[in-house]
């Protein structure tokens, strides 16, 4: 981490795909505190796109509909 930035961050982000793996919806949910920090990780998120789906058609359709909270940490 670099200098000047508070330990044990941690933010949580609501992710919403298509059957694909694609994001089609990024937000935070609960925020870290430091903007530097939450802005990375929901990057990071966007940029992993397609991300790898589960083979359970059930998970899938839960990603696809509810979407779910990741915590992003360093």
């Amino acid at each position: 981490m670099p200098p000047n930035i508070p330990e044990n961050l941690s933010v949580k982000i609501f992710v919403k795909l298509d059957r694909s793996g694609n994001v089609v919806k990024a937000s935070i949910k609960q925020s870290s505190g430091y903007k530097l920090f939450d802005d990375a990780a929901l990057r990071a998120v966007h940029d992993a796109s397609p991300l790898p789906m589960p083979k359970h058609p059930g998970a899938v359709d839960a990603l696809v509909s509810d979407g779910i909270i990741t915590k992003f940490d360093p």
